[in-house]
């Protein structure tokens, strides 16, 4: 019973290692992005790339849709690669 209950919090302590390293882990970026409310190119770039001067990519990869760049709308389909 006591060799059990000692697997079981062997495997529980992995699984939380396994959470936390994933939590740590930087967010691997999509080639398209889904325009969130409050979003901008600027950090777009920092979330999805880990550079804030790749806004600049965006707007390259997405001239046909972004006319401004200063101006997104929420729910627009960004390319990122």
């Amino acid at each position: 019973m006591a060799e059990n209950d000692a697997q079981e919090a062997s495997e529980a302590v992995s699984e939380t290692n396994d959470i936390q390293e994933s939590a740590d882990a930087p967010e691997t970026p999509g080639t398209t992005y889904i325009v969130q409310p409050g979003d901008c190119l600027v950090k777009i770039a920092i979330q999805q790339l880990g550079d804030a001067n790749k806004w600049i990519e965006i707007y390259e990869l997405n001239k046909d849709i972004i006319k401004n760049p200063s101006l997104i709308r929420k729910g627009q389909e960004l390319k990122l690669k």
